[in-house]
């Protein structure tokens, strides 16, 4: 009898967190959730935050409160959801620069990718153009190849910063065909574009929603697009992959992390809502428009995502030299 009673007060006491944890994923989100956008108001990334914002909210009927903080390539936001609380009330707008490229380039990021952020869902893909200012006399990928190789560190490209996915998109092309180029970074991808058509500047990887106006109306050229897909809305453009560069991808991605410890039926919970909200037809064709696509999965598709990027770029930075010393 008093093994019995022994044995049930123990599984009354290692029942007790599994229930109590149980129903906390059950309630949430029983207040609003704060969303740390590490980029600028405004542009592709802001324009992802507040949608996926505005779909949880209407979700789950709590605010989800979008908050800029912008600084030091993505490390402050960042550095801010890696030590919040790990219960589902702070999240983080995740990109590349905050999990592939900042710590390939830095030995003093201020959190660990794989230590301090848990994966909770991958949204879209945002895919890049090979564009020349309208004086280059080039009009393909390969014309652009020969006129900078016959012409080694004199042709520049532009990017929005320093170890911008922009920049290593370049980079990454370079090392696959051998170019050496001049790299000239500027505060924003819209000041690196007026550089351009202006001539002070011969090429940049540009992203469609900024590059797609100009190229219209004939201040750009566009020449390739950096993944394995063509753009919808310039169907004319081939990827570069097409142009003879096999394998070529330098798509920048967008998803959702929380801090490391966040209950699984939590990140569950989040991860339904992006899926959801990623078979919406009005938005599938909001993303085509600004040249992007949607990517939908399990947290465990996007950890994987995380590592093989973080894997890809730090070999990309490794052999360009960007590293910190």
């Amino acid at each position: 009898m008093k093994r019995t009673l022994i044995a049930a007060a123990l599984g009354t006491l290692l029942a007790a967190p599994l229930t109590s944890g149980t129903a906390f994923a059950q309630d949430y989100p029983t207040r609003s959730i704060r969303m740390v956008v590490p980029f600028a108001p405004g542009g592709g990334t802001d324009f992802s935050a507040r949608t996926i914002a505005q779909a949880m909210t209407d979700s789950f009927g709590q605010t989800v409160i979008v908050d800029n903080k912008p600084g030091a390539a993505t490390n402050i936001g960042a550095e801010i959801v890696a030590k919040a609380a790990p219960d589902g009330y702070t999240l983080l707008l995740s990109s590349g620069s905050t999990f592939a490229i900042n710590p390939a380039i830095s030995k003093k990021t201020p959190y660990d990718t794989f230590r301090d952020f848990t994966p909770v869902g991958s949204f879209s893909r945002y895919l890049l153009l090979l564009v020349v200012a309208p004086d280059v006399p080039v009009k393909s990928v390969q014309e652009f190849i020969a006129y900078a190789k016959a012409r080694p560190g004199q042709v520049s490209f532009g990017s929005p910063g320093l170890n911008s996915s922009h920049q290593l998109a370049m980079e990454l092309f370079s090392q696959r065909t051998g170019l050496s180029m001049i790299h000239v970074p500027f505060k924003g991808a819209a000041p690196a574009m007026q550089e351009i058509i202006a001539g002070r500047v011969n090429s940049m990887f540009q992203d469609l929603a900024t590059a797609q106006q100009q190229i219209r109306a004939g201040k750009l050229r566009a020449l390739g697009v950096a993944s394995d897909k063509r753009f919808q809305s310039l169907p004319e453009v081939p990827t570069i992959g097409e142009s003879g560069i096999a394998g070529y991808d330098a798509a920048a991605w967008i998803g959702i992390v929380a801090p490391t410890g966040t209950p699984t039926a939590i990140v569950n919970k989040l991860n339904a809502v992006m899926n959801k909200l990623l078979a919406n037809p009005a938005l599938l064709q909001k993303l085509a428009d600004t040249g992007a696509e949607p990517l939908p999965g399990t947290p465990a598709q996007f950890g994987a995502l995380l590592r093989s990027e973080a894997d890809k770029w730090a070999d990309v930075i490794r052999k360009a030299k960007l590293a910190e010393e």
